[in-house]
């Protein structure tokens, strides 16, 4: 087969042009490589690209090879452009320059390796290669020249999957099923000085960066690559390193190294330690080289009437990537869900959830703070913790679960003794009317779920509790 370069270029044509070294790209029969207005789609079923994406390559079994090389070739490689991508096969990560620095993705092993060892079909398209891995829809082979993203000052419309490198604050940026996050990233260094012979792919007009063997240039389109379940991932045949999707399930890019699958900014997960009232203040040590962490949380959700069928209103969940130093403390608190009750035969109510925080011991910062929801009762669901009192059914504004660093959370509507969930600070209300009523406590007094004299008890992390209606969140 004749090795040629095909360059999208002028007029939204694909053109064909002859370089000195050449970059060959490889239509394999039964793959779909095609143009339109603008934007390229490679594909196993001939369907357009997505509107918000420059480029869109669409698979449910294989995935994207990006370039593949060592620390040391990454650091050779010459006056690397800002949003320039690779894959290191010295840290087994991803790696992308920001203008200034070389920075290394965080990431972390969330399954082994169950994928299938066999031959695999001989379908794809090479960059830099003339055979490329039957694994990969779209394999770019350098070890001089990386994979330049679309990148503008400002995110463009939004799909799940969407990769996009922000200009402004010089960082790459994922859409998930609800918003575009940044990554967490580590600093490795600078680059080398010069430059290379400007030769590559180019999707976009003009000429390609120097330092990329293939170029999205777009600044109001993203990058979308293979997206699949887990098992349409664990049924890729004989991934190789560095494969990469996007995985619908956990809604982040994983890759594949000979340790198993890895995910993109990397994550320990702290789940709740006991049940109801009582739980356990838990830890995390910032490790070495670290200098972003990126923090999921869910609030806990309020409780159930067993014998009825409101169920108790669902936890806030937060996110959020925050600067930390190697060596800070994290304290972590994971809310608990009210505990469920029995209502019959006279009525009565659920505790609420605790509430979930991130506090960094180190520099007296409170990172995050994210409200349990309502507990159920006998007539009504529990509400949602938002910040509104608009969301779930409760009777009036003050069965909303919610804490804040000043106060605790609201009674949670209750009319004989119910107890209110804690904020950070402060303790939750209470009211003694018709028994005795204890609220949850706040974080510097124990994160105690609050009780009721006929209610359930609050979950660990400042749930309230309820008797016939139910307690606020924490």
């Amino acid at each position: 087969m004749k090795k040629e370069n095909y360059l999208l270029g002028e007029n939204n044509h694909l053109l064909v042009r002859k370089l000195v070294n050449h970059i060959v790209i490889l239509l394999i029969t039964f793959c779909s490589f095609s143009a339109v207005m603008g934007q390229v789609a490679i594909n196993e079923d001939d369907s357009d690209a997505n509107p918000n994406a420059a480029l869109d390559i669409k698979s449910t079994t294989k995935g994207v090879l990006f370039p593949s090389m060592s620390s040391t070739q990454m650091f050779a490689l010459k006056g690397p452009a800002e949003g320039l991508l690779i894959y290191n096969v010295t840290t087994n990560s991803h790696c992308y320059f920001d203008g200034t620095n070389w920075k290394e993705i965080a990431s972390g092993l969330i399954a082994t390796s169950t994928n299938p060892i066999t031959t695999g079909t001989d379908m794809g398209i090479g960059v830099g290669i003339d055979d490329p891995s039957n694994s990969a829809l779209l394999q770019i082979s350098s070890v001089s020249k990386g994979f330049m993203l679309p990148k503008g000052p400002t995110l463009p419309t939004a799909v799940e999957g969407l990769i996009f490198y922000n200009t402004s604050d010089n960082a790459i940026y994922l859409r998930d099923n609800i918003e575009f996050s940044s990554l967490p990233k580590t600093t490795l260094g600078g680059p080398a000085t010069g430059s290379e012979t400007p030769e590559g792919v180019l999707i976009g007009t003009g000429t390609i960066a120097s330092s990329a063997a293939m170029e999205v240039r777009d600044a109001t389109r993203g990058l979308l690559i293979p997206r699949m379940t887990d098992a349409q991932r664990n049924a890729i045949e004989s991934p190789v390193d560095g494969l990469t999707i996007y995985n619908t399930t956990d809604k982040r890019i994983q890759f594949y190294t000979s340790f198993g699958w890895y995910v993109w900014g990397g994550y320990q997960a702290f789940n709740v330690t006991s049940t109801g009232e009582n739980g356990t203040l838990q830890t995390f040590i910032v490790p070495s080289g670290v200098t972003d962490v990126w923090i999921e949380a869910w609030g806990a959700q309020g409780g159930q009437c067993t014998d009825y069928t409101p169920t108790g209103g669902r936890g806030a969940k937060l996110k959020t990537i925050v600067n930390v130093t190697a060596g800070n403390v994290l304290e972590i608190v994971v809310g608990q869900q009210g505990v469920d009750g029995t209502c019959l035969p006279s009525g009565g109510a659920c505790g609420g959830g605790g509430g979930s925080f991130v506090y960094n011991q180190s520099t007296s910062f409170l990172y995050v703070v994210a409200a349990g929801g309502g507990g159920g009762t006998s007539t009504y669901y529990g509400v949602n913790a938002v910040h509104t009192s608009t969301s779930g059914s409760a009777p009036n504004p003050a069965d909303i679960g919610v804490g804040s660093l000043s106060q605790g959370g609201l009674e949670g509507g209750c009319n004989l003794s119910g107890a209110a969930g804690a904020g950070f600070n402060s303790d939750g209300a209470y009211d003694n009317t018709g028994g005795t009523a204890f609220p949850g406590l706040s974080w510097a007094n124990g994160m105690l779920g609050g009780g009721g004299s006929s209610g359930t008890s609050g979950g660990y992390g400042g749930g309230g509790a309820g008797d016939f209606t139910g307690g606020g969140g924490g």
